[in-house]
């Protein structure tokens, strides 16, 4: 090979790798909420125990190169929730939510909590998951005659 070919070869492989990389989308950290409401339920049951939380996703993403995001709520019970997940197309905060109905004969008072687990499904640099810290509840349910 001649050295202005070898030479133009080395140039268009420094342009594929670098025009690459400053156009991909990545996530440099997430974080996530989440609330139970209410917090103590007291009467009739079954009880309905909503939690909403928010998964916060900072960043730089390219629109043209949306980042997957997936979650999950867990459960004191050892349940999990399906995995969601949806696309961001920059930086921002999205709300999530479940519900849980508990509580009767059987269970009269149960006290527990949900938690919300998020991660960019390409795991990029090492980066990991999100945990919320647990949104706890009590249900305590009136007695049946």
């Amino acid at each position: 090979m001649t050295r202005k070919l070898l030479f133009a070869s080395a140039m268009m492989a420094a342009f594929s790798v670098s025009g690459g990389a400053f156009a991909a989308s990545s996530v440099s950290n997430i974080t996530s909420t989440l609330v139970a409401s209410p917090t103590v339920s007291r009467g009739k049951c079954p009880a309905v125990i909503t939690f909403t939380g928010t998964i916060t996703v900072k960043g730089h993403i390219d629109p043209h190169t949306p980042v997957e995001i997936g979650y999950q709520f867990l459960r004191s019970d050892n349940a999990t929730g399906p995995i969601t997940y949806y696309n961001v197309t920059a930086p921002g905060t999205r709300t999530v939510s479940t519900t849980w109905t508990l509580g009767g004969p059987p269970l009269p008072t149960y006290a527990g909590w949900e938690q919300l687990k998020a991660w960019p499904t390409r795991h990029e640099g090492g980066f990991g998951y999100s945990f919320s810290k647990k949104a706890s509840f009590k249900v305590v349910c009136a007695p049946t005659r």
